[in-house]
């Protein structure tokens, strides 16, 4: 099944703290580990680095389209908003 929506988000590999306790609560958000999609088919949890992104101090990406999350509960709306969007497409 191909996903509608794949979220890109730093692991924490980078050695921020902040970056592993976002990749921990996408975990738990989604139920699933990185490299898996949901079982509804709407979401693919992919590694980023967020040092890869020049410029930037994005931690995550829905798409192609880049994000500066700072708590849980952005992550957590973010998500919310891609998978009522995804749901219509």
């Amino acid at each position: 099944m191909t996903p509608r929506r794949t979220l890109y988000i730093c692991d924490g590999r980078c050695g921020l703290a902040a970056c592993r306790a976002l990749a921990d609560h996408a975990v738990e958000l989604l139920g699933i580990p990185f490299g898996s999609t949901t079982d509804d088919g709407l979401v693919r949890l992919t590694t980023l680095r967020c040092r890869e992104l020049p410029g930037t101090n994005s931690i995550a990406m829905i798409d192609d389209e880049a994000y500066s999350i700072e708590s849980a509960e952005e992550l957590g709306e973010l998500l919310s908003i891609s998978r009522v969007a995804s749901a219509y497409d």
